[in-house]
């Protein structure tokens, strides 16, 4: 029924009894005629364009396609190198900041981008200098805080005992004639 109504003129006979060559609106175009294989009557119609203009198109299209895929993978491709030269060294300052921020001083980070990445790392690294800077100063600050409040005691703990010797040795003094 359908190539009844599609089929204006027939052209030549082909050599596979499943298609056809006709022209439509002065267009040529095969049909393929395949019956289903579940046993109906139904038949699987597949038409396709067979004219010069419409297999130009596709000689054309299928190049463009093809550059098409290609420029997107390089695209993709260079954007993920890209993107990854630019997190990489934020990772590291990220990984280095956490070091730090666990109190490990000796967490340096070296990058040398030459760019705002690079001058963050060098802030990065002169704090951390400093804070091993303040704590050993902190450290030796409670050590001597240590010494002297040890030394308090231990004039304490003598001068309470030789001040009660003083004490008896004058009452001896003073009753002695």
């Amino acid at each position: 029924l359908v190539t009844q109504t599609l089929i204006t003129e027939p052209a030549a006979a082909s050599p596979d009894p499943g298609l056809s060559f006709f022209e439509h609106r002065s267009r040529p175009y095969t049909l393929a005629l395949r019956p289903l294989p579940d046993g109906s009557d139904a038949v699987l119609v597949v038409m396709k364009d067979t004219s010069e203009v419409t297999l130009a198109k596709r000689a054309i299209n299928n190049p463009i396609v093809v550059i098409v895929i290609v420029l997107a993978v390089s695209i993709s491709l260079i954007s993920h190198l890209l993107t990854r030269s630019i997190t990489s060294p934020l990772q590291k300052l990220a990984r280095a900041s956490k070091k730090l921020a666990g109190g490990d001083w000796d967490a340096m980070v070296e990058i040398e981008t030459g760019d705002e990445v690079s001058e963050l790392a060098g802030a990065l690294n002169e704090m951390a200098r400093e804070l091993r800077s303040s704590e050993e100063k902190l450290l030796r600050s409670e050590k001597l805080s240590m010494t002297g409040y040890l030394a308090a005691r231990v004039a304490h703990d003598i001068r309470n005992p030789l001040f009660s010797i003083k004490l008896r040795t004058q009452m001896i003094c003073e009753r002695l004639p």
